[in-house]
């Protein structure tokens, strides 16, 4: 009976072996097959992330030929949106929404550039095409008036000034801003006044003396409207006669105003004898 009951027992305890034995086999061959499983989804992943990974780096190529596309267009200040859409197109399709909008975003730059350049220089073109224009204002002095060939012009343009003086005037010099001027023109390079001096004409006075006495005036040249006055002395036995400036009597007044001409006073004298007749 022992001996049965030890063989029973021996063949449990082989059984309890071989069980735990297999059981081991199992985990491990599980083990086994999750560690493969594990290592193919790392690589899926590995695999994944490198492809997302793809679409960045194409990415910064799109985004670095659209700013290279942008640089171009700037220095050749020639841009052109067509142009652009095409270079950046094939990018476009292989690469994911993010460099899209890189696309559409360098593509705006591309044509903000080129509205700015070409108001820029057709401001330019518009500021040098229109030239300063100066102004020549005229006022006129005692004496005379002034004229301009132009009342106004451009920098460097010559102006020729003419005068007309007035009776018994003569003129002087033209002047530009108060300042006196060679000649009558001058170069225009700001706004200007422009005038001219005029002085009154000295005219004189010639006396024909003649035998009998003398005729003296005061001054021996005169300007219009100087008052002259004449001094006659007579000989002996002479007596003022006449007495004229150029043609006009002035015997009695023995003065006279002095006209914008030259003059010539004349005079004549009587011869008055005193004798005692005979006896």
């Amino acid at each position: 009976m022992k001996k049965i009951l030890c063989a029973l027992l021996v063949t449990v305890l082989a059984l309890s072996v071989v069980a735990c034995t297999g059981r081991q086999n199992e985990v491990a061959s599980n083990s086994t097959s999750s560690t493969s499983v594990s290592s193919q989804s790392s690589e899926q992943v590995s695999a994944t992330s490198s492809n997302s990974e793809k679409p960045s780096e194409s990415s910064v190529v799109v985004e670095s030929s659209s700013i290279q596309i942008v640089s171009s267009s700037s220095e050749s200040k020639a841009p052109s949106s067509s142009s652009s859409s095409e270079s950046i197109a094939p990018s476009s399709s292989s690469s994911s929404s993010q460099p899209s909008s890189s696309e559409s975003f360098s593509s705006s730059s591309v044509v903000s550039s080129s509205s700015i350049t070409p108001s820029s220089s057709s401001s330019q073109v518009s500021s040098s095409s229109v030239a300063q224009i100066y102004s020549v204002s005229v006022t006129n002095a005692i004496g005379g008036t002034v004229l301009a060939t132009q009342t106004s012009g451009k920098y460097g343009d010559t102006i020729t000034l003419s005068s007309t003086a007035e009776t018994g005037y003569k003129l002087d010099y033209y002047t530009v801003d108060g300042e006196k001027i060679t000649g009558n023109t001058f170069t225009l390079t700001k706004n200007v006044t422009v005038s001219a001096v005029f002085s009154k004409v000295q005219y004189t006075i010639t006396i024909n003396n003649v035998d009998g006495g003398t005729v003296t005036a005061n001054v021996s040249s005169a300007t219009m409207g100087t008052q002259v006055t004449l001094t006659v002395s007579c000989n002996d036995h002479y007596s003022l006669k006449s007495l004229k400036v150029n043609g006009q009597d002035v015997l009695n007044e023995k003065s006279f105003t002095m006209p914008a001409c030259n003059v010539t006073i004349t005079v004549e004298y009587s011869y008055t004898a005193h004798w005692t007749p005979e006896a």
